[in-house]
This record gives C-alpha cells, sequence and structure tokens, in this order.
C-alpha cells in the first residue's frame, strides 16, 4: 500500500472541495484518496480492467499477471480516455499510457481531467463511487470502506 503516494498527488491536485457523502461531507481531496484504495489498494502500478474495448497492455495488479489491462494506476484511468492521454504523452502506445499513469502525480492529474468542473457528479465516473455502470446508489460504492483511512491520512 501506497497510500502517502495517493495522499500528496491528491493534495497536489485536487481543490479542497467539500463533497457530501453518505458518510458526511469531506474534502474532494479525502473522497479521491478514498477512491483510489477502493481502485487501486493504493498501489499507483496496478493495471486493471483486462480484456475491454480499446487499447490495453498487459500489467499487474496485487501481485498478479493482468493481460491485456485497459486501466492503470491509483485511481485506474481507462483506455477511453485515449485523446488525454495521446495529448500528453504524445503516442499511441497504451503501454507508454500506463508507464506515464503509473507516477502518482500523472495519474492524479488525469483523474481531475475525468472529474471536469463538477467534481460532486464527476465522481460518478468511477464505479467503486457508485451511480453509473454499477448496482450501487451514487456515493455508496466501496470507496466507503477506505474512507476513515483516507481521512486520517489526509488529515480531515
Amino acid at each position: 500500500m501506497a497510500i502517502a503516494d495517493a495522499v500528496l498527488a491528491a493534495r497536489a491536485v485536487f481543490p479542497p472541495t467539500p463533497i457530501e457523502t453518505p458518510d458526511g461531507t469531506h474534502s474532494l481531496i479525502t473522497v479521491m484518496v478514498a477512491i483510489a484504495g477502493a481502485e487501486s489498494d493504493w498501489d499507483p502500478r496496478t493495471a486493471g480492467d483486462p480484456g475491454l474495448r480499446g487499447a490495453s497492455c498487459t500489467g499487474m495488479a496485487r501481485g498478479r499477471l493482468v493481460l491485456d489491462a485497459t486501466s492503470w494506476g491509483l485511481w485506474q484511468i481507462h483506455n477511453c480516455h485515449a485523446d488525454f492521454l495521446r495529448a500528453r504523452t504524445g503516442t499511441e502506445d497504451p503501454c507508454r499510457w500506463a508507464d506515464w499513469l503509473y507516477d502518482p502525480l500523472h495519474n492524479a492529474l488525469a483523474a481531475q481531467h475525468i472529474l471536469g468542473s463538477d467534481p460532486q457528479h464527476g465522481l460518478a465516473n468511477w464505479s467503486t463511487w457508485g451511480g453509473r455502470w454499477t448496482s450501487w446508489l451514487v456515493g455508496h460504492g466501496p470507496y466507503r470502506k477506505h474512507l476513515a483511512e483516507a481521512a486520517a491520512a489526509v488529515g480531515s
């Protein structure tokens, strides 16, 4: 676990915007660190979502090989953001995207791009938040299991 990496990257990129959760109001920084816990166990080199459509690259997750991964890093940035990844890396190579996204700061920058201008709404882009693509109600996803640890690490 590298929760410290997630906290440093989150503090550098996300504003402390208040976010309403079923567990009360938390800063966006805390919520994003909790989402990173649910998405990657705070391992910045996690690869996931094998076999989904689009560009892929083989990587590791939780000590096992993931063939044809399509999401990478702390916040599991998916290949559907290829335009952003191409612009940031200057390449079409998904393995180079993965290498770029394994840097916690780069992953946080990509996550900020995905959040958009309305973070409360943009959180639905992560299945671990809940809502879109999931059976969990908005804000009721598995990130909640990591919220207390994230809040302690962030200091909020």
